[in-house]
């Protein structure tokens, strides 16, 4: 995983940069939810410069999947841009 993304994981939530895992999930493993995961993937999207428009896309990708694999796959795709 990205350096940088588990860098600001780490920061943003507390959650130890050692067990930030490509599979890690804001609920199950950081105890994020409701409005703390909410602002934490608003706060995200505003430091990798994501665009908001497909949050729900992301919010429903994120339901089936690792929320970090979600946003890791997106950055991998804005880096290719």
């Amino acid at each position: 995983m990205n350096r940088k993304l588990k860098c600001f994981i780490a920061l943003e939530t507390g959650f130890s940069e050692d067990k930030i895992l490509i599979k890690t999930r804001l609920y199950h493993e950081i105890c994020l939810d409701g409005d703390e995961a909410e602002e934490f993937i608003e706060v995200f999207a505003e430091a990798f410069d994501v665009d908001m428009n497909f949050i729900d896309t992301l919010i429903k990708k994120a339901l089936t999947h690792s929320p970090f694999l979600v946003l890791y796959l997106e950055l991998v795709a804005i880096s290719i841009e």
